[in-house]
């Protein structure tokens, strides 16, 4: 049992003819320590890779100072619902999840029924919506100024979202971009957002790029 709980996943990517159908699986699991220590989210903030012999946590998202490190188990919210992520953690490793997005008031989406369209907040307070004429209710600061920034920094997003996708290449600077994109979306965008989401996966893609890969024969 304790085997079971404290184990980490080693991985590769199987690389496909046509990239874009490339998947990270499972080759086989380790006793690591540290990772051991790291618990679990619906909505984790770092992501683990193999590289040789090593496994390498790399962050998602900006965390403030004091705050957790937090992976996921393999139940993420974007892929199974509330009931049967308990369900299953219970199961596999013996507690009951209460993350942000298990204890919410409404449930998360599933990744399709994820809204593409934007909605922004200012001071950390959510808001419903509104054009570039729209207010904060706390501060009174005029959401134009934010919503220009997005709006530049999703049309970079996109680009690199489907250039990837299409032939998995991967730069610095492309990676450097998406990362740059996620925090403007943290400090301004209410998630969960589709775009977000998507870059989010791009990002850990081409993390997987620079790590273990398997090529087809």
């Amino acid at each position: 049992a304790v085997v079971s709980t404290q184990s980490t996943g080693i991985s590769e990517l199987q690389i496909k003819e046509e990239f874009r159908y490339s998947a990270n699986e499972d080759i086989g699991a380790g006793a690591f320590p540290f990772l051991s220590l790291v618990n679990h989210s619906c909505n984790p903030n770092v992501v683990r890779h193999s590289l040789g012999t090593r496994t390498v946590m790399r962050v998602l998202r900006a965390i403030p100072a004091g705050s957790e490190l937090l992976d996921n188990y393999g139940y993420h919210y974007a892929t199974h619902m509330q009931p049967e992520r308990r369900k299953a953690l219970r199961a596999q490793y013996l507690f009951d999840c209460t993350c942000a997005q298990c204890t919410a008031p409404a449930a998360w989406p599933l990744f399709p029924e994820v809204p593409a369209a934007f909605r922004y907040h200012c001071c950390k307070i959510p808001c419903t919506g509104g054009g570039k004429s729209a207010k904060c209710a706390k501060c009174g600061r005029k959401f134009s100024k934010m919503i220009n920034k997005v709006e530049r920094a999703t049309s970079t997003a996109r680009k690199i979202v489907q250039d990837f996708v299409e032939k998995g290449e991967v730069t610095r600077e492309n990676e450097g971009r998406m990362l740059e994109f996620l925090e403007v979306c943290e400090e301004h965008v209410c998630t969960p957002v589709r775009l977000y989401n998507e870059c989010q996966e791009v990002v850990k893609q081409m993390w997987n790029v620079a790590s273990n890969k398997q090529f087809p024969l």
